[in-house]
């Protein structure tokens, strides 16, 4: 583990015991440990961190609809890409679960809804400009990030193959309303 990935590592184990605002440089450099200098040689404060380690997670989940929709959105495997995507959550569940359910992080969902919304725009391009795609595509954005929400909070109430139907039923859902 290089000295970033420790640094991030001991910034969300805080983040999940307590207040983002009561967290700071000085403890997590103890806790980790690290010289505050070296922290700074990578951030200039927690918010830049905590922005790291979002894009970090929303990264990975676009990099998986790149990989998965090399056709037309038409032509793509959902069910594949379902898999994928909650085997990458399974494995960041941590990190998941505490911006979405422990300390909603406002951003790291905005930044979630607009990959989807710009995977929809790059699959859907002549739709673009039809009235209330903004609309339809928030909307569905939210019941994805929505259900995985619920799952994430609720994982022993969850069947896995209903989360399944909702979110590819959302994800096919925008051709047919556009």
């Amino acid at each position: 583990m290089t000295t970033k990935e420790a640094i991030q590592k001991e910034f969300m184990k805080e983040y999940r015991q307590k207040n983002y605002q009561q967290i700071t440089v000085k403890e997590l450099c103890r806790n980790t440990p690290v010289a505050r200098t070296t922290f700074y040689s990578y951030y200039q404060n927690t918010d830049e961190l905590k922005e790291e380690i979002e894009n970090n997670l929303i990264n990975g989940i676009v990099t998986i609809a790149s990989e998965v929709t090399n056709n037309p959105i038409a032509e793509m495997d959902f069910s594949v890409f379902f898999t994928l995507t909650l085997e990458y959550i399974q494995k960041y569940w941590n990190d998941i679960h505490t911006f979405l359910i422990l300390q909603p992080n406002l951003r790291f969902i905005q930044k979630w809804k607009d990959a989807i919304k710009t995977h929809f725009a790059l699959r859907f391009p002549h739709k673009c400009g039809a009235v209330n795609f903004e609309l339809i595509s928030e909307t569905i954005a939210a019941a994805i990030i929505g259900a995985y929400s619920y799952w994430l909070k609720n994982p022993e109430q969850v069947d896995i193959g209903k989360l399944n139907q909702i979110v590819m039923s959302a994800l096919e859902t925008i051709d047919d309303i556009i």
